[in-house]
């Protein structure tokens, strides 16, 4: 069973079987879909999307959003729990989602200094 997918007259996609040619799915078909899994989403979809921007982007950066936020929640209520036990926080820097570390590792500060020095008792030592 190979799925092809092409366009009806309002630029909609509409999947088809190869074999068959057969609609297998159609834009009203994956609303009804998606609200059988969660009311109302494809309404919700259908607010955030933006220009041309196909429904399962729009779902995926809602879901993203969704999926992110859950997480924090669920830190945010390990670290509370942790602290009314009287423990400290966790370090989570090397374990949340999406993180942009800033600065240089721990090693590589350490060969700058010494490269540093280095190069400061080379220059001393030619001043004489």
């Amino acid at each position: 069973m190979a799925l092809i997918v092409n366009y009806d007259a309002n630029n909609n996609p509409v999947v088809i079987d190869d074999a068959t040619g057969q609609i297998v799915q159609t834009v009203s078909n994956w609303q009804n879909s998606v609200d059988s899994i969660a009311p109302n989403l494809s309404t919700v979809i259908e607010q955030n999307k933006s220009g041309d921007e196909p429904w399962y982007v729009s779902a995926q950066k809602i879901l993203t959003g969704l999926l992110m936020t859950d997480q924090q929640r669920k830190l945010l209520n390990v670290q509370i729990d942790r602290a009314q036990k009287g423990l400290p926080p966790l370090d989570l820097t090397n374990y949340t989602g999406v993180g942009v570390r800033v600065g240089i590792a721990p090693q590589t500060q350490q060969l700058l200094i010494y490269g540093g020095l280095a190069l400061l008792a080379v220059m001393l030592l030619r001043r004489r």
